[in-house]
């Protein structure tokens, strides 16, 4: 019944919010999460040893963040669970977090299109899927990571179908809507709780209610940034198959078991290439940055030298 519990969902979409929630429920950490920053002051709550595993797993594999795995990619990730480096690795990840005798938690978006790796490597888990309104995911990605609109809702469509199409036919998943969570703490904590007690075994000592009363504290408000409200279906740069994906997840996160049709929000071809265009112009643009930063400095110290020597003006 100790069943490891795996946060999936899109970076900036409430992750730390429900793992947080799952931590108050009473789930095992080990404590080496990140630091907390500005932009998550209550904390990201991910396991540091597993970031920095999966993310040279996932270069490993072609694929960054931003540049999640292809189908190809995705065989890739499922061959490397054989091999024995990686997997050993991952073995002691694993029993690092079996020390604590109880459910544990681990969160970390990039976990969202790697399935076909960890799936090779724990037996039985719970999946706990965030859903949020791309949009505010969006604007979140482009204030912080300066992504274009059209590359986030990419970036999103391809993490939340990589989950959909790994874990559709898992027995233990839950969809919880960040929005809900804030709108209806008590009730989305109460559903989240009696899934967790039912398939992860909960403390007997401790009664519904208090891991309830405990769950709530993860909640706050005041943290949330952008609200847009259902403004993502009307937004031009939206796609036909990213309204019906939310749509769809949206559905599920109010517990409707509606039959999933992959057709209906799959990818366009050539999605990959485009973002690996946008990484590529970045990287660049930084380099030309770096490269120019001594010629700015040259000319700052000879202006300075200039207003100096003959009082010139600003």
């Amino acid at each position: 019944m100790q069943r490891p519990i795996i946060v999936l969902g899109m970076h900036r979409s409430g992750t730390s919010l429900v793992a947080e929630a799952v931590h108050k429920w009473g789930a095992f950490g080990n404590d080496e999460f990140l630091p907390t920053d500005y932009r998550n002051p209550q904390g990201y709550w991910e396991y540091a040893p597993l970031v920095h595993f999966n993310r040279r797993l996932m270069v490993s594999a072609g694929s960054q963040s931003f540049i999640p795995p292809s189908d190809q990619g995705e065989k890739t990730l499922r061959e490397r669970a054989s091999e024995p480096t990686w997997r050993n690795e991952a073995l002691q990840l694993i029993a690092a977090m079996e020390s604590g005798k109880r459910a544990w938690c681990w969160k970390d978006p990039r976990l969202s299109v790697m399935l076909p790796f960890w799936q090779e490597i724990w037996d039985d888990v719970v999946y706990v899927v965030t859903v949020r309104e791309p949009l505010d995911t969006a604007l979140s990605l482009k204030k912080r990571d300066d992504l274009p609109m059209t590359a986030a809702y990419l970036l999103w469509q391809r993490y939340m179908t990589a989950i959909l199409k790994h874990s559709e036919t898992h027995p233990r998943r839950i969809f919880v809507q960040y929005e809900r969570i804030l709108s209806e703490p008590v009730e989305e904590c109460r559903r989240l709780c009696g899934f967790l007690d039912e398939h992860c075994g909960a403390d007997d000592a401790q009664p519904p209610s208090q891991r309830v009363e405990s769950m709530l504290g993860a909640v706050n408000p005041n943290l949330r940034s952008n609200a847009s409200d259902g403004a993502f279906f009307s937004a031009q740069e939206v796609t036909d198959e990213q309204k019906n994906l939310y749509r769809y997840l949206r559905s599920r996160a109010q517990s409707l078991d509606e039959p999933l049709d992959p057709r209906v929000f799959e990818i366009y071809p050539g999605w990959r290439d485009y973002l690996q265009t946008l990484v590529t112009l970045n990287q660049v643009r930084n380099a030309l940055m770096r490269k120019e930063q001594p010629l700015i400095a040259k000319i700052k110290r000879k202006l300075i030298y200039e207003r100096q020597t003959d009082n010139l003006p600003w």
